[in-house]
């Protein structure tokens, strides 16, 4: 939810995405937001899965956002990518139970003694 509060500022920046789009319509300004929250958990699930690498997310999320590009996605394709990435979400979240429920893996040492 915060990475979606990082963008929302935006929609005040003239010829920004975020302002963009909420000027072509308010619900796919919105959906834009709400999108962020699956594929936030998605990208912090996968640097998890990582080692905790913050190069992995950000690689992740320039591969998702340069195949938007190069697919050149709709605004309404986006809509059905944002029920897509929430099912995705859900699968993980059900698969990965022990990550999203335990506090264990907050507190693991990793190789370099360092929690």
């Amino acid at each position: 939810m915060l990475w979606s509060l990082w963008h929302f500022p935006l929609i005040f920046v003239h010829n920004s995405y975020q302002y963009e789009i909420f000027q072509e319509n308010i619900w796919y300004g919105i959906n834009f937001f709400v999108s962020i929250v699956p594929m936030g958990i998605i990208i912090s699930w996968f640097c998890i899965k990582n080692g905790k690498s913050v190069i992995a997310a950000i690689l992740f999320h320039f591969v998702i956002n340069m195949s938007q590009e190069a697919l050149n996605i709709t605004q309404t394709t986006k809509c059905i990518e944002t029920g897509v990435l929430t099912v995705i979400t859900i699968a993980i979240i059900a698969y990965d139970r022990e990550l999203f429920f335990s506090k264990a893996h907050l507190t693991k040492e990793t190789t370099h003694g360092i929690a």
